[in-house]
């Protein structure tokens, strides 16, 4: 969450100084008349400004169903992946993107560092909480399950959550994927996770 946070005030901070960039450019107006730098203070100030509500909204709403989440709400299944497994994952997880760069690259920020405590894992409805990482799961389009058994060291299997999402008015479809390690001891969660999305999945 604490991530989350420090976006959401990076956004805040980002669009106030916009506001006072283009707060400066509009007092020079006035008083010099227009020229390229009022103009430029203007309109590089609405633009940045532009960005950064639209990425405080989405931090924002991020931020609220991380809450709810965390408070029950929609959640389908929640397991704990030691340290020693997050490792594992950690390392073989570069291995699984190269097999298909363009649809398997994992969106799931991995730390250097693997926690000593483990990392805690809670999939719900419209969101997956991975430490203190949420995701979203609109543009979900299909769930696999990602069999490691034969793969050096024995990584945890994992479940993939594929997205495929459409930009612009250009109509290209991006592809992402959203790989969590699933421990042997929490496959009858990873099971629950199966039966809800997979029939709903297109």
């Amino acid at each position: 969450m604490r991530r989350l946070i420090r976006k959401a005030v990076f956004s805040a901070v980002l669009l106030a100084l916009c506001v006072a960039l283009m707060g400066f450019g509009t007092a020079r107006e006035n008083a010099t008349g227009a020229d390229w730098v009022s103009n430029a203070m203007g309109g590089g100030g609405f633009l940045v400004a532009f960005f950064a509500v639209i990425h405080l909204v989405m931090t924002l709403h991020a931020l609220r169903g991380m809450a709810r989440l965390l408070g029950g709400h929609g959640k389908i299944a929640q397991w704990h992946v030691s340290a020693t497994e997050w490792e594992k994952f950690r390392m073989a997880d570069p291995t699984r993107t190269k097999t298909n760069p363009t649809f398997l690259r994992n969106i799931l920020q991995l730390s250097p560092r693997t926690p000593r405590e483990g990392v805690e894992i809670v999939i719900g409805e419209k969101g997956v909480l991975v430490g203190g990482d949420y995701h979203g799961l609109g543009g979900l389009k299909n769930l696999g399950w990602l069999n490691n058994a034969n793969q050096p060291g024995r990584p945890p299997d994992c479940l993939e959550f594929l997205f495929a999402t459409t930009r612009g008015k250009s109509g290209v479809v991006a592809h992402s994927t959203l790989r969590v390690p699933v421990p042997e001891t929490a496959f009858a969660q990873a099971a629950l996770v199966q039966r809800h999305f997979a029939p709903n999945a297109k």
